[in-house]
């Protein structure tokens, strides 16, 4: 199992997480929902995208250098 599977299965979640904030900002903004909680859950969204990202590049760092040290 590649570390690649987990982190885009929480990215996906992240992403869809992020779209139903954005839409819960959009309803609070019409006096819908609460504007604090839409805006901190798309907030706790977006860090999780960026956490996501973070562990890929990490990983493409770490394949790299692994790569590098065979040849």
């Amino acid at each position: 199992m590649s570390a690649i599977t987990p982190v885009t299965s929480a990215l996906t979640s992240a992403f869809a997480r992020f779209d139903r904030a954005s839409s819960d900002v959009l309803r609070a903004a019409n006096g819908g929902e609460s504007l604090p909680t839409a805006i901190a859950d798309q907030i706790h969204a977006k860090e999780a995208v960026g956490a996501g990202l973070a562990v890929l590049q990490t990983q493409a760092k770490f394949t790299k250098a692994l790569l590098d040290i065979k040849v």
